[in-house]
């Protein structure tokens, strides 16, 4: 976090294990740290004092510690609404302050943008633009995710620290997924539509680690959130990326030849050397999008999914284009012909 940041905590353990940093170790004094449900109490305004850099606004009789209850949503708001202005781009929130399903696309949250930083979530103003948002989330390493259940189980601290560290994780591949889908939508130009591929690919590179993560807790989801929901974004960004490699594939030369003669930077040309090597793995990635949506489709049916019918349509468009690539293959091999030897039998 930048200095002199502002951080809202929510749970137990992040308020906690924040201010022993700061009590204990004399870890960042200077980052403010309060607490959402410490806020409403009537007795906290005679603690006002203690956060000189702090507006705190009006608290309303309906005030609510509950998420996503109104007087939750209204507290929040207000608080960072008051506090936007003075510090628009120090404002850091609990990770698990808000409830998932209460982030619409492309990170909006009660007038603001959330992007995920870290284990936390950075507040942006609306206006922030989303490439720069993109770019700041990229430059910061992802969370490390150690689950060791046989000596720390379910119910631990250390297990609940893991499971922090896997959501923030899947935050980032959810943030990355969305951005590379809105960028899907404009990616004309084969340059484009070339760093569509990488940037998809990294985002399911992301959910296919948190997916790992979770799953390999002998049998307790290690993550907060739904597994049905990682499955079907991780099947979505594999779909995506499915489709962008079939599109990338005929333009690859071309933009090989055009970066050669523009003179393109080292950047560029270790980007289509990734983008090559990408290419080269579409038929796998092609049957592991495939293995992944079937596994899916019986969950998303039961739940009558509206998404269903198109990853099903998906499912079957990839497989016969799977087997025509097979049949053309197959075509190409016995239509080669044989050489001929210097001589046959009918010359003697």
């Amino acid at each position: 976090m930048p200095r002199n940041s502002v951080l809202l905590s929510y749970t137990d353990i992040t308020w906690n294990s924040v201010r022993y940093l700061q009590t204990c170790e004399g870890v960042r004094s200077d980052v403010t740290h309060l607490s959402l449900q410490l806020l409403p109490f009537p007795w906290f305004p005679r603690q006002h004092a203690l956060y000189p850099t702090v507006k705190f606004p009006l608290i309303h009789r309906d005030a609510s510690t509950v998420k996503g209850s109104p007087g939750y949503e209204r507290l929040l708001h207000d608080f960072l609404a008051a506090n936007a202005a003075k510090h628009s781009n120090h404002l850091f929130l609990d990770l698990h302050a808000v409830n998932d399903d209460d982030i619409a696309p492309n990170g909006q949250y009660l007038g603001f943008t959330l992007t995920p930083h870290g284990l936390i979530w950075k507040v942006n103003l609306p206006t922030a633009n989303v490439d720069t948002l993109y770019s700041q989330w990229k430059s910061l390493p992802s969370p490390e995710v150690h689950f060791a259940v046989a000596v720390y189980p379910p119910g631990s601290w250390e297990f609940a620290a893991a499971t922090i560290a896997n959501d923030a994780r899947y935050q980032g591949g959810l943030f990355a997924l969305s951005y590379w889908l809105e960028r899907g939508r404009k990616a004309r130009p084969a340059g484009e539509a070339a760093k569509y591929v990488i940037g998809m690919h990294h985002a399911l590179q992301l959910l296919i680690q948190v997916d790992a993560a979770a799953a390999i807790t002998n049998g307790n989801w290690g993550l907060t959130y739904e597994s049905y929901d990682m499955a079907k974004n991780t099947a979505l960004a594999a779909m995506r990326l499915t489709t962008g490699l079939d599109l990338i594939a005929p333009l690859l030369s071309p933009l090989k030849k055009e970066s050669r003669r523009n003179g393109a930077s080292h950047h560029t040309l270790t980007e289509i050397n990734e983008l090559q090597e990408l290419v080269q793995q579409t038929n796998e990635i092609r049957l592991m999008t495939h293995r992944r949506i079937e596994a899916l489709v019986p969950a998303m049916k039961a739940r009558q999914d509206r998404d269903a019918r198109a990853f099903e349509d998906f499912a079957a468009a990839s497989s016969l284009r799977s087997k025509k690539m097979k049949m053309k293959s197959g075509s190409k091999k016995k239509t080669r012909k044989r050489p001929k030897g210097k001589h046959t039998a009918s010359e003697h």
